[in-house]
């Protein structure tokens, strides 16, 4: 056995094997970087905003596949055009490598009116973004109730909650101003203390304005109305949710 292992036809024929075997290792690893581009990458290039058969040209001639991954409705965007991909754009990936866009339908889906009314305006405005729609024109009203709904318009026409509109409609809003039309008479707020003047005046739907103190007032508690502002009386009349100045003394 010792002899066959050190004649000479054994060491040749095995010293041929090692080459084959090295060499067949060496051309598979060269197959490998040249299918893997080992060593190669390209940067990815923004398609957003293209239109499908742009992106597509653009990505092939930039040795990039392309797949159309999904397919919704984004406001501001034009129809069939890009407006997401995966990976995003200046991310570093080997050539061939497939590049997943979405794409803008061409028309906007239904969806129903959302109730609106009796929230406040950054509650509907936050409504609004959240279902896809857009805040129109804030048109003021004369209400109590002051940053409220009142309205809720879709071209100049109040729209019910439940109505089918497209998404992406400008929505127009109604908002109360906090004073309201209803005018009243001024009260006598003189010789009361700055609470009982605030809970008077709530009674007519009015509220206390500017506090301004005579002489030193070291406790506001026990201090007294001796002057308003406008003046009491049935000839003097405000309206609803305005204020009424007061001046106090210790």
């Amino acid at each position: 056995m010792l002899k066959f292992l050190i004649s000479k036809s054994f060491l040749i024929n095995f010293t041929i094997a090692v080459l084959v075997v090295g060499l067949g290792l060496y051309i598979a690893l060269l197959f490998l970087d040249n299918f893997t581009h080992h060593g190669e990458s390209l940067t990815v290039p923004d398609v957003r905003k293209m239109t499908v058969a742009e992106a597509e040209e653009f990505l092939t001639k930039s040795d990039l596949r392309v797949k159309i991954l999904d397919s919704n409705y984004t406001v501001g965007h034009m129809p069939r055009t890009v407006v997401d991909q995966d990976p995003s754009p200046d991310t570093k990936v080997k050539p061939n490598r497939s590049i997943y866009i979405i794409i803008n339908t061409s028309s906007p889906p239904k969806l129903k009116m959302p109730e609106l009314k009796d929230v406040t305006l950054r509650q509907a405005e936050s409504i609004i973004s959240s279902k896809g729609l857009k805040l129109g024109e804030i048109i003021y009203r004369p209400d109590l109730a002051k940053n409220v709904v009142l309205e809720q318009h879709y071209k100049g026409k109040v729209i019910k909650p439940g109505t089918m509109i497209l998404k992406g409609a400008e929505i127009e809003l109604v908002i109360g101003d906090g004073l309201g039309t209803t005018k009243v008479s001024v009260p006598r707020l003189i010789g009361m203390s700055i609470d009982e003047a605030k809970k008077y005046l709530h009674k007519y739907f009015l509220n206390i304005g500017a506090i301004i103190s005579e002489g030193e007032v070291t406790d506001t508690n026990t201090a007294k109305v001796f002057r308003q502002f406008p003046m009491f009386g049935k000839k003097e009349k405000l309206i609803q949710g305005e204020t009424v100045d007061i001046f106090i003394k210790q």
